[in-house]
């Protein structure tokens, strides 16, 4: 049971990077269909208030991005881990003890893997049929 929550974490890395991938596809089509400019105002002078409040807002943001992105980056970090030693635990940005293992048991064994259902085209079917 200790080695199934790396390969998991390699797998739900794989998903979201492919979620990331949809979402800058969909961007990039938005902003060639839209005939909007991107910064609405952007040669107006700003008051004192207004610098305030941008510089507020872009701390805000950036704190928010980093609470949002870390969890990414450690499920990075545990799927390119040892699976002894992520049972362990304590990894935060870095694997301990770096390899590719996980990630070849993903594309290499089929039936060993339980509850991944992209693998196994019949599964994944069903999802998509929605029965």
């Amino acid at each position: 049971m200790n080695g199934r929550y790396p390969l998991a974490t390699a797998f739900g890395l794989a998903q979201g990077l492919c979620s990331f991938l949809i979402v800058i596809i969909s961007n990039k089509i938005a902003s060639k269909v839209s005939n909007q400019p991107i910064f609405w105002g952007a040669d107006m002078k700003k008051t004192f208030i207004e610098k305030i409040f941008d510089s507020c807002n872009t701390v805000f943001i950036l704190i928010l991005c980093t609470a949002t992105i870390y969890p990414y980056v450690n499920m990075l970090a545990v799927s390119f881990n040892d699976s002894a030693d992520s049972a362990l635990g304590g990894i935060t940005v870095f694997p301990r003890i770096f390899t590719f293992a996980n990630h070849v048991t993903i594309l290499v064994l089929k039936k060993d893997i339980e509850g991944i259902t992209i693998i196994n085209p019949i599964g994944f079917l069903r999802i998509l049929e929605g029965t």
